[in-house]
């Protein structure tokens, strides 16, 4: 009976026990893979970052190991030294699925690496840690992307045809060409190819940084390479306003894009709704909208125009549909119709 007894006590002691801790037990705090949420808070989590390229950097085929020296099996400068089916694959041109392993990692892991370190400049610059933490952190995260570059560009080409990070050198600048340089992404404003009496020639440019908006002179050496940078330009009809929420339809898949008020250029002020725009992005992250040059707005508020007068030298205030500003001629009236310059936000004409 005793026996029974305190069995049936440790019994209901025990289910006391894990019903009391239960949800504790169930529900322990995270150990899993860092977020953007938890970490970059510490100078423990900027370590563990950049102690994290080694695992890029000396992967067993990749960064630093057998995968670079493959390919130099394609080549005079490489004698292999023992029989390897993958490496004859390499040397004869003839790696297929199946026999690529030696190498098929090298791409992954380089643009594993590059990610990383656009992690570092993206959140270490803002942390508040020690200087010298930080430019070490920026330090390394600048050699080790720029050693990823360094083995992609020869190996997987150097332009669209053949793949690869497509490249572009300074001496083939054009307006309007877009290209990664410390991290920004500029935009060739201007440029002029300057070859001077003394001394080696140079393009003097004048680039656009498109996330910012910013805008430097530069001259560049011809020959120095940068890679390019592809701005996707997405089609999408202008919804309506929300607060400090600009919302988008996407013509292909009809899903709401809610974009910034701060990612809006100035002169979305004359776009209506219905309007179809351009959405641009870089990587992903929606930096600017373009509108059509020219949109067609009624005048909803102007003082009443003079009859007769149809010179367009002398103009005075009016309001459009969408609440914008602009000047228009005098003989211009309430519920015109005026085509609008919106790169310069200037009248055009009545329609």
């Amino acid at each position: 009976m005793n026996i029974l007894k305190y069995s049936r006590i440790s019994i209901i002691l025990a289910v006391m026990f894990i019903t009391a801790s239960c949800s504790d037990f169930l529900q322990p705090d995270p150990y899993g893979a860092g977020t953007t949420g938890n970490f970059w808070k510490t100078e423990d989590d900027v370590k563990q970052a950049i102690n994290a390229f080694a695992s890029r950097y000396a992967y067993w085929e990749g960064t630093a190991g057998r995968g670079i020296m493959w390919f130099e099996n394609c080549s005079d400068n490489m004698v292999t030294g023992r029989n390897s089916s993958g490496g004859d694959a390499i040397k004869n041109f003839e790696m297929v699925a199946g026999n690529d392993r030696d190498v098929k990692q090298l791409w992954p892991r380089m643009y594993q690496l590059i990610a990383m370190t656009n992690d570092v400049f993206r959140y270490v610059p803002g942390m508040n840690i020690s200087e010298a933490l930080k430019s070490n952190a920026l330090g390394q995260a600048h050699f080790y992307r720029g050693f990823a570059y360094l083995w992609l560009s020869p190996y997987y080409g150097d332009n669209g045809t053949n793949g690869g990070i497509p490249m572009i050198s300074a001496g083939e600048f054009r307006n309007g060409v877009t290209f990664e340089q410390d991290g920004q992404v500029l935009q060739v404003v201007e440029f002029q190819h300057v070859k001077p009496g003394k001394g080696a020639a140079f393009v003097r440019t004048k680039t656009k940084n498109v996330i910012t908006g910013s805008v430097v002179e530069t001259s560049y050496n011809p020959t120095a390479k940068f890679p390019q940078a592809f701005i996707e330009r997405k089609d999408v009809t202008y919804s309506y306003e929300d607060g400090d929420l600009y919302h988008f339809m996407d013509n292909e898949t009809y899903d709401d894009i809610p974009v910034n008020a701060s990612d809006v250029p100035d002169n979305f002020k004359f776009c209506k709704e219905n309007e179809p725009c351009k959405l641009l992005s870089y990587k992903g992250k929606v930096f600017s909208v373009e509108i059509p040059n020219f949109i067609e707005l009624e005048v909803t508020q102007t003082e009443p125009g003079v009859k007769g007068n149809t010179a367009t030298n002398t103009l005075k205030p009016a309001t459009v549909e969408t609440g914008a500003e602009i000047r228009v001629p005098l003989f211009i009236n309430e519920g015109d119709h005026i085509r609008i310059d919106t790169r310069t936000g200037e009248y055009m004409e009545r329609v």
